[in-house]
């Protein structure tokens, strides 16, 4: 997606996520999916956290691999 598409969506995404009104959220998507979506969410006073951000694609992936492990 191009910016103004990841800007579209995120508008769509942001507006199903105020209906469930959650207090934080946690992000795993890619910086360019949430580039737009977190300011939306913290102008609502939503906790944004991003657990995986700086970390290398190595980090990334035995995270995932662990959660699939520890199910």
């Amino acid at each position: 997606m191009n910016s103004k598409e990841r800007k579209e969506w995120a508008n769509v995404v942001y507006e199903q996520l105020i209906k469930i009104n959650p207090h934080q959220i946690d992000f795993y998507a890619g910086k360019k999916y949430r580039e737009y979506l977190i300011p939306l969410m913290g102008e609502k006073g939503i906790i944004c956290h991003v657990p995986l951000e700086g970390k290398g694609i190595g980090e990334q992936l035995r995270f995932y691999k662990e959660q699939q492990v520890n199910r």
